[in-house]
């Protein structure tokens, strides 16, 4: 009877346990920061060895830009394709675990739809923060992200994945073009 209790209780915990979404991940991603969509952002997220590549087009401008962050040597590079233009700034932000917090989030009563993810419906988590408070819809075995939502007092940011594949992606994504020869490989 015991070994039914105990068995019954470790279930019930991993039942209430948060998603374990990789933080290592290729992404295409539609980014809406202000009511301002930003759509296929491509993402390489490789958490283990510190660096990000967004390749995107700025809504402004249509310029086709990609952009290198690297936290071990604190430089983002962002790119210009047409114009060739590199410009090297110094990376003054704390790296972020794009999804560490989510294991410990809180899962929510009601489910979640993927929206344009062919209309899936996941499980809806939640973590509230001293100065935002992040929703995340995830697949009902919580291994892949539909949207994410930071809220802060004065903004709003969603983040939709239109696809995901889990896993550190390959070195060569960040390698910059030799026009931006001041470092080749990271």
């Amino acid at each position: 009877m015991n070994t039914i209790l105990i068995l019954l209780s470790v279930a019930f915990v991993a039942a209430l346990a948060g998603p374990t979404i990789s933080d290592n991940f290729v992404a295409v991603v539609e980014a809406i920061e202000e009511g301002r969509p930003v759509d296929n952002v491509r993402v390489w997220e490789d958490y283990s060895h510190h660096r990000v590549r967004e390749d995107f087009t700025r809504p402004d401008t249509r310029a086709t830009v990609q952009r290198f962050r690297f936290y071990t040597l604190k430089k983002e590079y962002i790119i210009e394709e047409a114009t060739k233009n590199c410009t090297v700034l110094p990376l003054t932000q704390t790296e972020n675990v794009p999804f560490g917090w989510a294991a410990n989030a809180t899962l929510d009563t009601h489910p979640c739809h993927a929206g344009q993810n062919l209309g899936k419906v996941g499980k809806l988590w939640y973590d509230n923060r001293v100065n935002n408070t992040r929703s995340l819809c995830a697949s009902e075995d919580g291994d892949t992200p539909y949207w994410v939502e930071v809220k802060f007092p004065d903004r709003l940011e969603r983040f939709r994945f239109h696809s995901f594949l889990p896993g550190v992606p390959p070195p060569n994504v960040f390698v910059l073009p030799t026009y931006c020869a001041t470092l080749k490989h990271f």
